[in-house]
């Protein structure tokens, strides 16, 4: 075998190799894109999921606020009229003996009633206390996933640039 004929074979070889590394190197760039491509739905889906239970308890949380606020509006819209505590003074004192024990009890409803629209207005700003924070909870989890992605994109991007 001549010089030029082993020097024509190591370069024929020398393509051959260096195709077999472009073909393998291309090969592990479409598989790499593949993984991240599962990786990238994985996190959609996850998301997805976390999304609809925040929602799903959001609306929760909301239906029951609405309805302590109803309740409340019903309580508030038809009250029976609350004596004020000079009217009740002058009723105990007008009332003498033989209607003490209603005026005590009027005055222990009006107090029953002051206390439970009291007890109402305090659920129902602990209700939308936890509403903000669902809300907020909700946003930041929302910027995770909008992080993940652009984290994600960017090696898809890098991977397919190798």
């Amino acid at each position: 075998m001549s010089l030029t004929t082993k020097g024509l074979l190591l370069v024929i070889t020398g393509l051959i190799v260096g195709c077999f590394l472009l073909a393998l190197d291309r090969f592990d760039a479409e598989r790499s894109a593949d993984r991240l491509r599962v990786e990238l739905e994985q996190v959609h889906r996850q998301h997805a999921v976390a999304l609809a239970q925040a929602q799903s308890r959001y609306t929760e949380r909301e239906t029951v606020a609405q309805e302590a606020l109803d309740e409340y509006r019903k309580e508030v819209v038809v009250p029976r009229p609350v004596p004020s505590g000079e009217r009740l003074r002058g009723a105990i004192a007008a009332a003498g003996d033989r209607d003490r024990e209603a005026a005590a009890a009027e005055c222990a409803g009006a107090a029953d009633r002051a206390a439970l629209y009291r007890d109402l207005l305090d659920e129902a700003d602990q209700l939308l206390g936890e509403g903000e924070n669902l809300a907020a909870e909700l946003a930041g989890a929302a910027e995770q996933h909008a992080s993940e992605v652009r984290l994600l994109k960017r090696r898809a991007v890098s991977d397919r640039s190798l």
